[in-house]
Parts: C-alpha cells; sequence; structure tokens
C-alpha cells in the first residue's frame, strides 16, 4: 500500500513538474511575443498560440492574444479570448478592460458599460469611458443607422439583478451617476420595462410593438427612448411623429436619437428651417443629421418655398428670429461644418400674373403665416425684395423695357408690403426694393421665371 501511494505521489509530482515546466516555456514565448515590433502581427500570434497550447490557463496570453484581434477587426475571436481569460482570473481587469473596448467598437454600448465598470476602479482609461458613457446616456439607445442591441446587450439594462449589480459598482468606483433605465423603482415602471423588451424582441410586427409601447408610456411616462420608438413606428403618419419626438425631449432635451427623428419628420413635410435646427441639436453626434443638414446647407432648402408649397410660422420664425438663426450659425461651427444661415427668405409661391402686381388670391394663407411670424420677432427692419422675369415687354426700345420691369418689381414689393400691414405689421419697419430682372436667381431651372418676393430681417 505504501509503495502504491509513493508510485501516485511521484506520478502527481512529475506531472506537476512537467505542467510548471510546460508553463515557463509557455511564459518564454510570451516574452518573446512582446519583444517582437508592433506590426509583426503574425509572428506574435504565433507565439501567443503556443504558449496557450502549453499553458491554457494563463489570463495574460488570453488576453493579449484578444487584444490582437481586435486590432485587426475580428471582434468576435476577441470577445472569445477575453471571456475565456475572465475564465481562468474573473478580476482580471486588462481583459475586461479589453471586452468593453471590444464591445464598445461592435456599439453594444451597454454591454461596454458593464465590462468597462469590472476594470473601473483599476483602469483610470476604463474609467473615463464609463464617465463618457453615463453622461452621453449612449447605451440608453441604439442609432437609427444601427442594429438594435442583442439580447444580452439589453438584458444589461432589464435585468434587475444586472441593473443593481451596475448601479452598486458605479458607486464603488466613486462616479455618483445611476444607470438610466433604473427608472423610479415603482411596480408600474418595472412593468413598463418588461413591456418595452417584449416589444423590442419583436421583429417588424410594428402594430403589436406600438401596443407594447404606448402601454408602457402609460405606465411610466417620462422614458424618452420609448417615445421616440413610438414615433420611429408613426414615422409614415409625421405630425403623430412630431408629437412624440417633443414628449421625448420634454423630458431629455440632450436626447439626440430624438431630434434626429424630429429633423427627419419635419423633412418629409418639407419643414426644411426646422429639419435644420433640428438636426443641428444632434449634428455633433449622429452621422445622419450631419448629412442632412450638410444637404440642406448646400442646396439651401431652408431658404426658399416653391411655387406650389406654403412655408408656416415655425418655420419662417427659425430664420426670422435672430436668436435663434445665431444659434443656428454657432451649431453649424460646432458640428464641423461651413455654411451660415442668412435672414432672406425667397417666396415662388406668389404667382404674379405676367406683367401684373396684382396679389393672387390664394397667397392670402402665405401672407397670415409671414405676417405672424414678424410679429412674433424682435425686429427692426424689414426689407420686402421684389423681382420681374427675365422676359422683356414689347415696347420700343430696351431702355423702356427695363424700366417698366423695374417698375413692376417695386410694386410687388410694395403690395406685399400693404398685405403685412393690415395684418398689424407697422409700416415704419417696412421698405420695399424693386429690382427688376437684374438678380436672377442661380441655378434655377427656368432661368426666364425670375418672379418672386424675398423678405429680409434685421
Amino acid at each position: 500500500m505504501f509503495h502504491q501511494l509513493s508510485f501516485t505521489l511521484i506520478i502527481i509530482s512529475f506531472s506537476q513538474l512537467a505542467i510548471a515546466k510546460d508553463c515557463d516555456l509557455a511564459t518564454d514565448l510570451m516574452f518573446r511575443a512582446y519583444a517582437l515590433e508592433i506590426d509583426n502581427i503574425s509572428q506574435r500570434k504565433l507565439l501567443l498560440t503556443e504558449s496557450l497550447q502549453l499553458c491554457p490557463d494563463n489570463p495574460d496570453a488570453h488576453t493579449t492574444l484578444a487584444n490582437i484581434f481586435m486590432q485587426q477587426g475580428r471582434h468576435a475571436e476577441a470577445i472569445k479570448y477575453y471571456k475565456l481569460a475572465l475564465t481562468y482570473n474573473n478580476n482580471f481587469y486588462k481583459a475586461w478592460y479589453g471586452l468593453g473596448e471590444v464591445y464598445y467598437k461592435q456599439k453594444r454600448v451597454p454591454l461596454s458599460l458593464e465590462a468597462h465598470l469590472h476594470a473601473c476602479q483599476q483602469n483610470e482609461i476604463s474609467k473615463a469611458r464609463v464617465m463618457a458613457l453615463l453622461n452621453e446616456r449612449s447605451y440608453t439607445f441604439t442609432k437609427n443607422e444601427e442594429v438594435l442591441d442583442d439580447h444580452e446587450g439589453l438584458q444589461v439594462l432589464y435585468d434587475k439583478q444586472r441593473q443593481q449589480s451596475i448601479n452598486q459598482m458605479i458607486i464603488d468606483c466613486e462616479l455618483s451617476e445611476v444607470v438610466a433605465s433604473e427608472v423610479e423603482d415603482s411596480q408600474d415602471c418595472n412593468t413598463a420595462n418588461d413591456l418595452i423588451f417584449q416589444a423590442y424582441s419583436l421583429q417588424w410586427q410594428d402594430s403589436q410593438r406600438k401596443s407594447l409601447l404606448a402601454k408602457a408610456v402609460q405606465l411610466c411616462p417620462d422614458r424618452p427612448d420609448v417615445h421616440t420608438k413610438l414615433a420611429a413606428i408613426v414615422s409614415d403618419q409625421p405630425s403623430e411623429a412630431i408629437k412624440h419626438y417633443k414628449q421625448a425631449l420634454s423630458y431629455d432635451k440632450t436626447y439626440y436619437k430624438a431630434w434626429y427623428g424630429l429633423g427627419e419628420s419635419y423633412y418629409k413635410q418639407k419643414l426644411f428651417p426646422l429639419s435644420l435646427e433640428a438636426h443641428l441639436q444632434s449634428c455633433k453626434y449622429e452621422a445622419g443629421s450631419k448629412a442632412r443638414v450638410q444637404t440642406l446647407l448646400e442646396k439651401k432648402l431652408y431658404s426658399f418655398t416653391t411655387d406650389h408649397d406654403l412655408i408656416n410660422k415655425e418655420s419662417l420664425l427659425v430664420l426670422f428670429d435672430n436668436k435663434r438663426r445665431q444659434n443656428l450659425n454657432k451649431l453649424i461651427i460646432d458640428c464641423g461644418l461651413t455654411g451660415e444661415v442668412d435672414s432672406t427668405h425667397t417666396f415662388l409661391n406668389f404667382i404674379f400674373q405676367l406683367g401684373k402686381a396684382d396679389i393672387p388670391a390664394k397667397s392670402t394663407k402665405q401672407l397670415d403665416e409671414i405676417a405672424a411670424a414678424l410679429r412674433k420677432s424682435n425686429l427692426t427692419k424689414i426689407i420686402i425684395h421684389g423681382h420681374s422675369d427675365v422676359q422683356k415687354f414689347v415696347v420700343s426700345n430696351l431702355a423702356e423695357s427695363d424700366k417698366m420691369n423695374l417698375k413692376l418689381s417695386q410694386v410687388r414689393a410694395e403690395k406685399i408690403g400693404k398685405a403685412l400691414m393690415r395684418r398689424g405689421i407697422k409700416r415704419e419697419k417696412i421698405k420695399t426694393v424693386g429690382h427688376s430682372y437684374n438678380k436672377p436667381l442661380e441655378n434655377w431651372s427656368t432661368p426666364s421665371k425670375n418672379r418672386r418676393i424675398e423678405i429680409e430681417v434685421q
């Protein structure tokens, strides 16, 4: 019996010695991998793989190999090796940091927040990432051009135990923010969370999703993400969508996904100044908003109303209110774009008859909207510019034709001015100018059709 036990102990000792030798060799291979130039990725990967074969329970080697995969953009493989590292040492903060970063690259922001919190106390970069995610609240929503977070990502927010763990780690990391998804502890908001999770899990079943989200809003109304999701579902009804986007922003004015959706809803309604203003609120954070702003600026869609459209008071106020216009131009600079919104709007929808200055009867509504905007704006001067067609009058000479065109454009401007005075605009604020056909529209599809009114404010 004694000899058998001794033999067993000798085998175990040799086995442990062999393992120790294997791990020593694995360590040597790791050091060789670290010593290689950083761009010698293939050789480093080979050495690390051999090291793991010799000594598989080394979290450092798994993490280093995961780092290489992350640098190559092979995110799924990187996650695999970070998780393997953590199976051998769940406190290995370097693996938690790497896992947090690869989730961040995948835009799986709730999972990134959770992973970085595990490393928050030991790693300053993880702490900085957590602070940024909490301040931006980017873990609470999914951008328009992205795929909704997967089940695992959503569970970070909707699983109560994980919520509690996250909030405890926030406290441990000496950060004061609380995860936004942990709304009131009331039963109603807990039920709302369940409904939201059910709605997100449905695919392309908008009627059911809308019903679930509407119930969630009734139970816990101060959720900007739910209002925004509801608005997106009813995007084919812009007025209804706008209502929900505005509700979302009443709870969180920095919620840029709602600003993006609001800008798109206004764009569909051809309310281009309002679309520009909304998209500029999210321009720095949302690529779709930045692209839309560039289009609106380059084509100057906000600066004119075409012949069959009508621009309302709220849209005109974006341009005619000096403070709002100045804020637009500041936001354009903040977004890293060039261009400036000026105080002149072109109206192509005053369709005067050729050679005449009588205001068309169909222009009444447009005049009402203009007057309402001007009355609400604190303006010192309103300049009305009249323009006539490039076509010339059939008279004895060109000079006489030019005089008639100049007079016609002046009278058209005066008629608009008088119509605005009848609607409560003070006479002393109004100035009228005729330009004849000397300032034709640039890049217009019909160059000869130059009939238009422009209103400039100061």
